[in-house]
């Protein structure tokens, strides 16, 4: 079965990064690419929507996205996702990503909503070529807390799986359930929401990339990690609001976006 939204980026002579090809079927549509970075003129940004209303029992996405050598994307999802009630079969969302050598690749996506008895499985895969950079970010509630639903869901499970070269560098796991998990966001904590931001890529000196975002970002409630293999950085945050979840993911976005933007003009001069 063909996936709900295929997309493949390549550079033109100017640097700029256009969508070659593009397909799309209910309930994913996406947006022409927008050029709307001036401080990366590069970079194209593509706007995705899901008009289903959400995740119900059965359901299978799949999303693919390759970007050719020196392409540099921004995706970004529109509303968060309700996760509904599943009494048998899990929900089940893949993304299937291949990045070209000297690539950058940026996608923050809108929160996952459970509700009572949802179950859910995202798994995410990344090919990542020499030389590239990979953010991706994801945030994760507890539940419509505003409405006093919290920590009814059966299950959340988020994998993520770095390739580069044909060897797996990384096999990230992750999620929650109600009788375990997380245990800052049970009910009687203040916190409502997990978020997770990675930096993926191979050849920097990811130990002392850690210690410059500390040191820079200096947050005492950020936790950041070094990935398996000196293959990226990994950061994980509770928080009370999306608000402050946004605000945060959009800081770390923005730093390892100015942190490598200088290796990416060098890539866009040498088109």
């Amino acid at each position: 079965m063909l996936p709900q939204l295929d997309l493949h980026y390549s550079t033109i002579k100017e640097g700029r990064t256009v969508l070659r090809s593009g397909y799309s079927r209910f309930p994913l549509r996406h947006s022409p690419e927008l050029h709307l970075s001036e401080s990366l003129p590069s970079l194209a940004t593509c706007f995705i929507t899901n008009s289903s209303g959400g995740m119900f029992e059965r359901d299978q996405l799949e999303v693919c996205v390759r970007l050719d050598a020196d392409s540099k994307l921004q995706l970004l999802n529109l509303s968060a996702t309700l996760l509904h009630k599943c009494n048998q079969l899990a929900s089940r969302e893949t993304c299937r990503f291949e990045i070209g050598d000297n690539a950058y690749f940026e996608m923050v996506r809108k929160p996952l909503i459970p509700t009572s008895g949802s179950d859910y499985e995202q798994n995410s895969y990344l090919e990542i070529g020499r030389g590239a950079i990979a953010v991706i970010a994801d945030t994760v509630f507890s539940g419509r807390y505003s409405s006093g639903e919290r920590h009814r869901y059966k299950a959340i499970k988020l994998g993520l799986d770095v390739v580069f070269q044909g060897k797996r560098l990384v096999s990230e796991r992750s999620g929650m359930r109600p009788c375990g998990g997380i245990s800052a966001l049970r009910s009687e904590s203040g916190w409502n929401c997990m978020s997770t931001v990675y930096c993926i890529g191979i050849g920097p000196d990811w130990k002392a990339v850690e210690r410059e975002t500390i040191q820079a970002l200096n947050d005492p409630m950020l936790e950041v990690g070094c990935l398996p293999n000196d293959s990226g950085l990994i950061a994980r945050f509770l928080c009370r609001s999306s608000g402050a979840a946004s605000d945060r993911i959009e800081m770390f976005v923005n730093y390892f976006r100015e942190r490598f933007a200088e290796s990416l003009v060098k890539g866009n001069d040498t088109q």
